[in-house]
This record gives C-alpha cells, sequence and structure tokens, in this order.
C-alpha cells in the first residue's frame, strides 16, 4: 500500500458532500478540529445542483413549514427550530446569495441557479482548513476490530485510486443520502453495511420506497404532444386525501407538484386517483353551463369556449371520460372527479427522494447511532420524507446543521477565538 495512504487520521470524517454533509462541516468549522469530507463522486454536491437545473427552491417561508413532514413532523420539529428557513435564508446571504421569493411561499437565490452558491460555499469550506476528497468510498468500519468503535476511536475503511485504506477518526458522519439517483452518488448501498451493526432493535433499518414520485400511466398516442405540459389549478383526491395543486404530464405518467406531495404521505396501496378539472367552480354551476349547449356547437367547442377546458386538460377530459356521457349532470361530475387510472409508482432510482434508511428510533437526540458510538447520521439516510418545495431540501439542511453541533458537544471541541 502507498504510504500516503497509512496512518490517516482526523477529529472529524464526513462522508458525503451533498447538503446535510456540507452544513455539518459548516457548523464545525467553528471549532479547533480537523475535518474532512468524502464523497463517492468526481465533485461534490451532484444531486444538489440537479436540484437546482430547473431554479433552486432552497427553503419555504410557508408558516406551516413543519406540517408538511407529515408523519415525522414531531420528530423532525425540534431539529428545524433550531435550524430551519430563517436560517437557510441567512446562511445563503452570508455566501453572498441574494434571496428572493416566489409563488406559494417558494424561496430561491436571486441567481435562481445552485452553481454560484455551491461553488462560494465549497471556498469558504477549503479557506477555513477543510480537506474535500473526491472519488473516495467509503467502504465499511474496520470489522477485525469487532466493533466500529474502540478506545473513542472510529476506524473507517476507505477506497480510492483503486486502494483500500484506514482513516481514523474521533466521529464520523453518514450523510450518504437515500437510494434515488444513484448515478449522482446516493446509491443507497450502505443499507446492507450498516444491516451488520444495528442490532438493537429489528426495526433500526427501514426499507427503502420512492418519494416525491410519480406515477406510471399508460397513454394513448394522442397524449404524446402534451409530454412536459403542466397542469394547473386542479385538486387531486387519493383514498378520499385531498390536495389543490398541480402537476405535470411525461411520457410515461404524471409528476411534480401535488403528485409529490401525495407521494411523501402514508396514502395507502392505489391504482387511480381522482382530478377536478375545476375546483373553483361548483358541481351545479357547472351542470347548468352544460345545459346551455346549443347543438349550433360541438362539444368540444363548447367545454373549450364554456367552461375554458381547452389544451391539456381537454386531453385529460378525453383521455378518460369519452364518449361523454349523455346527461348534463352526470359529465359536470365527471369534470369534478376525473379519474385517472395508475399502473404503478415510478420506480426508486427516478424518485427525486426516499423514505426508509436509519429508523429515527435507531439515533439519539444528537443524530448519533445508538449500536455505533462516535457514529452519527444526517440528511436522506435517516427515515424522513418532506416533499419538493424546499422543504426537502430544508430537513437536509436542518440535520447537517444539526449534527454537526451535536458532534462538537459531544467531542468537547473548543471555538476557535
Amino acid at each position: 500500500m502507498d504510504s500516503k495512504y497509512l496512518n490517516q487520521s482526523v477529529d472529524v470524517l464526513i462522508v458525503g458532500g451533498g447538503p446535510a454533509g456540507l452544513m455539518a462541516a459548516t457548523e464545525l468549522i467553528r471549532y479547533k478540529c480537523t475535518i474532512r469530507i468524502l464523497d463517492t463522486m468526481p465533485s461534490v454536491g451532484r444531486k444538489f445542483l440537479m436540484a437546482g437545473k430547473s431554479g433552486l427552491n432552497i427553503t419555504s417561508s410557508n408558516s406551516d413549514v413543519i406540517e408538511r413532514y407529515g408523519e415525522f413532523r414531531d420528530w423532525i420539529a425540534p431539529i428545524i427550530e433550531k435550524f430551519g428557513p430563517n436560517d437557510i435564508m441567512q446562511f445563503c446571504q452570508s455566501l453572498g446569495q441574494e434571496i428572493i421569493f416566489g409563488s406559494s411561499g417558494k424561496v430561491f437565490p436571486k441567481c435562481m441557479k445552485s452553481s454560484p452558491l455551491l461553488r462560494v460555499w465549497l471556498t469558504n469550506l477549503v479557506r477555513q482548513g477543510v480537506e474535500i476528497h473526491t472519488s473516495s468510498r467509503w467502504l465499511d468500519f474496520d470489522k477485525k476490530t469487532n466493533s466500529a468503535t474502540k478506545n473513542n476511536r472510529i476506524t473507517n475503511i476507505v477506497r480510492s485510486n483503486n486502494v483500500s485504506y484506514p482513516i481514523i477518526s474521533k466521529a464520523t458522519i453518514l450523510a450518504l443520502g437515500g437510494a434515488s439517483w444513484s448515478r449522482l452518488g446516493s446509491d443507497g448501498k450502505w443499507y446492507n453495511i450498516l444491516r451488520n451493526y444495528l442490532q438493537t432493535s429489528k426495526n433500526s433499518l427501514v426499507p427503502f420506497a420512492p418519494a416525491n414520485a410519480g406515477f406510471k400511466i399508460r397513454w394513448s398516442r394522442h397524449m404524446m404532444k402534451f409530454e412536459g405540459i403542466p397542469v394547473k389549478s386542479v385538486t387531486v383526491k387519493i383514498n378520499g386525501i385531498a390536495k389543490k395543486g398541480e402537476f405535470v404530464v411525461t411520457r410515461t405518467g404524471i409528476e411534480g407538484g401535488v403528485i409529490y406531495l401525495f407521494s411523501t404521505m402514508e396514502k395507502g396501496e392505489t391504482d387511480k386517483l381522482e382530478v377536478d378539472l375545476m375546483p373553483d367552480v361548483s358541481l351545479l354551476t357547472i351542470a347548468k353551463k352544460l345545459d346551455r349547449n346549443s347543438r349550433k356547437s360541438t362539444l368540444t367547442n363548447f367545454l373549450r369556449k364554456s367552461l375554458g377546458l381547452t389544451g391539456v386538460k381537454f386531453a385529460l377530459l378525453r383521455e378518460f371520460a369519452y364518449p361523454y356521457p349523455e346527461t348534463t349532470l352526470e359529465f359536470a361530475r365527471i369534470i369534478k372527479n376525473l379519474e385517472l387510472r395508475l399502473d404503478g409508482n415510478y420506480s426508486i432510482d427516478f424518485a427525486i427522494s426516499t423514505k426508509g434508511g436509519v429508523a429515527t428510533e435507531a439515533v439519539n437526540n444528537g443524530l448519533m447511532l445508538y449500536d455505533l458510538p462516535n457514529v452519527f447520521c444526517a440528511g436522506e439516510m435517516l427515515n424522513w420524507s418532506a416533499p419538493t418545495g424546499g422543504y426537502l431540501l430544508t430537513g437536509c439542511f436542518a440535520t447537517g446543521s444539526h449534527v454537526g453541533k451535536s458532534v462538537a458537544k459531544y467531542l468537547n471541541l473548543k471555538l476557535i477565538a
């Protein structure tokens, strides 16, 4: 083995260069310690960059932020209270990134992209002494010790340049992500590694499932021209739960917006959903307008001119309701409750994020694993989920900040004067 790989040691090893890992490092640079970030990809923050491709929705200014975490809100609330939307906005501004507010409480850097923010962020960390090693995969802890922790030190086994070598750390922060978009680095392979160590409870690890994922639909040929077109101002209902918003037609189904919101909820299995194409118009009003249709106007033209059902909304109505019912009241009910037949969820690898991973019960209040002293977890590898719209990133930033502070306290690190 090359001598440069021998006897490597740091105070804190952070595995994963996404938002959670970088935020943990950001908290730790205030203390006297050596910090190294490892990332398996040739560059860090690849999924973060993908998130900002169409505009980086960095957080949300809505007052009901905590409610968006659904079944996980009670667990994550204390973490977000310590580092929430206002803190994220101030952090962006500290990096010279001006903040702007969009619709529905969305918050963006003024430049709308993630690359300028990430570039300044990384430069700042390196200037503060953080080592960033890319193309370096964390493989495991040293199994020879029969325990990851020995003498309050962690022996991490890492591979880079086709060489495997140990890195000794006083604390290791795992911020390895979930199991979606594996080509960007979060492949979920750590799940089977940690299974060997998390034995206090059989439920310490939760199987992965897609979140912020679309639904598959087998479209007819005429729907292909609407690929990429948003369906705006609708209400979607699944298993009795209704949410207003919008979604996008894709080549293989529907995704985005309100669809992602449902995919993060405990909605149960479903093979259909209902869409109210005119949520701001009552059933009786639609029925009365349908009654006014004269024989001089075709039903198609009437739906477009009098009800405003044009473009992709009209295409959806034709896709799932043709031939149209004869009675106006029945037709009005279909417009208010158009049933879309689903063919399942998108696969995990095409989901924006995943549920599952390390159970919240497997970590203490500082996000340290009960079964692995000195090993902490942050970000998407923990079992929580949130919809897009800034909530998912907020959770990653918040858990990263929280774990950085927890490590500083656990190791009794001293603040830099």
